[in-house]
């Protein structure tokens, strides 16, 4: 075909009809690990189902544009599939590609499918894909006005792209970072996910293709902590972001931007591709990095110890230097069963997390979301740091300061989040991260006047709003009359 690079040039530019797409002899087209889910909605699938009704009504002579499409035509002999041809991988457009694969199913026997699809392969590995497609073809098939589109003559003869196909693979990733899929733009961490993976380059696909599987795992967990995003993002923004850089008082709120510039521009490189360096904590006195090893095991070096613990058990810190590629997974893999084991609402196997988990549960479920996250950043980074100990006095400590905040404001914005932290004496993050035992994050709370003082009001003068709701439910926790909120220091 004419869009396949086939001189020493590293572009090639040409239009192609949908149907020509997958007239390749020596190329399958195929769908990269580093790519995002199929997730185009109900509404993006109907409206291009009435463009085309709109275009193709009283015999349009003229070809319908479909935008500009982008492959990555990989020439290595290590990458051949398995039978013998070489991947075509979509860049950008797999969305739309996907769309018109199922009007093509709907429209067209089975047959001439998988005619069509021949010199494809098109996998989708993901849940939400594989949702998607069987949710867009049931949508597909229902329309109402399907058989105006069967009457169309040539229809996916006529349906035209603009092919980029690229053989340099640095060009192909600039082209997916900056790339709009009819509107589906690629959030932060789908975007990091694709960037790593390639650090992890093609001759280790295997493992590229289990960081991947393990991600999308992650993607799937419950997020019981703040509304209705996604985990993955929750776990990104709202935790591990602030807690690398809300550090002394000139803080402020995560964005794309900071995102991609805290885990992506500055990641170091890794020295081996299987090989994570260590540093010093206290889950790791001796190790001095971690290796991988067959199933994704691993050996810590510089001690004999082979490592068998679950991610959440890592030997890593939050703000700790990350490297490129499988560090960034194994990092995001720990704190993401980290923050789940201690707040999913699940019953923790240990007694002093059942009671932190208590206190999150009958005092902070319901509180704002605000204040929330300030607690589960809070107690999350104290639990990397010290594990249980200790751990419930520093969360009824934290309550407490915590608590002087919901009892002062009436209303609860994002900003209390970031002065929580900026406006003290010390940051307490910072008091955690550079504390060598617990007492000394303990101490953090000690001789507060501005905290104490806020427990000095006349509860009697509020009403049934949050700040009332917030002290009956701590009451409740602690087994306290409210004439003891005064003396709520000493309990």
């Amino acid at each position: 075909m004419a869009y396949i690079i086939e001189n020493g040039d590293n572009l090639e530019v040409s239009v192609v009809n949908f149907e020509s797409l997958f007239t390749l002899a020596d190329y399958k087209i195929v769908i990269p690990e580093y790519q995002r889910p199929y997730v185009w909605s109900a509404a993006k699938v109907t409206e291009l189902l009435h463009d085309l009704k709109a275009f193709f009504k009283k015999e349009n002579p003229l070809n319908y544009y479909m935008g500009t499409l982008l492959f990555h035509q990989n020439d290595k002999q290590e990458a051949k599939l398995d039978d013998g041809k070489r991947p075509l991988s979509i860049i950008d457009g797999q969305q739309r590609i996907s769309t018109l694969l199922l009007l093509y199913f709907a429209i067209h026997a089975e047959e001439k499918y998988k005619s069509l699809t021949y010199s494809a392969n098109l996998e989708y590995n993901s849940p939400l894909s594989k949702q998607s497609l069987r949710n867009n073809h049931q949508i597909i098939t229902a329309w109402e006005h399907i058989n105006d589109l069967k009457e169309v003559e040539n229809l996916f003869s006529r349906l035209t792209f603009t092919v980029i196909v690229t053989k340099s693979e640095d060009d192909a990733f600039t082209f997916f970072e900056t790339s709009n899929n009819r509107g589906v733009k690629l959030s932060p961490t789908a975007f990091l996910k694709a960037y790593h993976l390639r650090e992890i380059d093609n001759k280790h696909e295997e493992l590229q293709r289990t960081c991947a599987r393990r991600w999308e795992k992650i993607e799937r967990l419950k997020n019981s902590i703040s509304g209705s995003r996604d985990f993955i993002d929750v776990l990104f923004n709202t935790f591990l972001w602030r807690s690398r850089k809300w550090r002394g008082s000139n803080i402020e709120f995560e964005n794309q931007d900071y995102l991609l510039q805290e885990f992506q521009k500055n990641a170091i490189s890794a020295k081996s591709i299987d090989k994570i360096e260590l540093y010093p904590n206290r889950s790791n006195m001796l190790a001095t990095h971690l290796q991988l090893e067959n199933d994704m095991g691993f050996r810590l070096h510089g001690s004999t110890i082979a490592f068998q613990g679950r991610s959440s058990d890592f030997p890593f810190l939050m703000r700790q230097p990350i490297s490129k590629g499988l560090n960034f997974f194994l990092y995001a893999e720990k704190y993401a069963e980290l923050v789940h084991e201690l707040f999913n609402g699940h019953r923790h196997k240990d007694a002093q997390i059942q009671q932190v988990q208590k206190l999150y549960s009958e005092v902070y479920k319901h509180i704002s979301v605000y204040l929330k996250e300030v607690f589960v950043l809070c107690i999350s980074m104290y639990y990397d740091k010290f594990h249980t100990h200790k751990i419930v006095e520093f969360a009824h400590k934290l309550d407490y300061a915590i608590g002087a905040v919901r009892i002062e404001k009436k209303y609860i914005f994002k900003q209390a989040a970031l002065k929580f932290f900026r406006d003290s004496n010390l940051n307490l993050l910072d008091v955690i991260d550079q504390a060598y035992i617990s007492e000394e994050v303990l101490s953090f709370f000690e001789n507060n006047v501005d905290i104490d003082k806020m427990y000095q009001v006349d509860y009697a003068a509020m009403k049934n709003g949050v700040q009332k709701r917030y002290l009956e439910s701590v009451l409740t926790y602690y087994s306290k009359a409210e004439h003891e909120l005064k003396n709520r220091k000493t309990w």
